[in-house]
């Protein structure tokens, strides 16, 4: 288990673990299909990681019968996220409904949930809905936009 600050840390993308090959892909079911949403819910020290653990060992039970998929704890700063987080895919039948669930469950947790298209810049800036405040804090846009030219 890594150290928690309550500080963003962003690494740039050259030093960065690569964000695609280190979150869900590895873990996510092939036969999952289509990904239209994401959500990130953050944490930045031992005793928020109990709770966003919690939040996601619930949600799992939530949606278990839904199309919804629950990430591992990524224990680090990865990609734009600048505080450690575990990540959640869905597809938009379920938008509305995850919305509420989070809104209602989250407590203090601070969560990004974002469309997943083509441009990562605006799925995780102008596309995106924040829970909690300060929570757009933990998304690094020139992270993203190096990520673009690189494409």
């Amino acid at each position: 288990m890594s150290t928690f600050s309550a500080t963003a840390s962003f690494p740039d993308i050259d030093n960065s673990p690569h964000y695609w090959t280190i979150l869900n892909p590895k873990t996510r079911p092939k036969e999952f299909g289509k990904i239209d949403y994401d959500i990130h819910v953050y944490y930045d020290s031992l005793e928020e990681r109990e709770v966003a653990l919690s939040l996601r060992e619930s949600m799992k039970e939530a949606f278990a019968d839904k199309h919804f998929y629950a990430g591992e704890m990524i224990d680090i700063p990865i990609g734009p996220h600048g505080v450690p987080q575990w990540e959640g895919n869905f597809q938009k039948d379920l938008l509305s409904e995850v919305f509420l669930w989070l809104n209602e469950n989250r407590g203090d947790l601070k969560i990004l949930l974002h469309p997943f298209t083509a441009d990562p810049l605006w799925d995780h800036t102008t596309g995106a809905v924040f829970f909690g405040h300060g929570a757009a804090a933990n998304v690094n846009a020139p992270f993203l936009e190096q990520l673009m030219k690189k494409k």
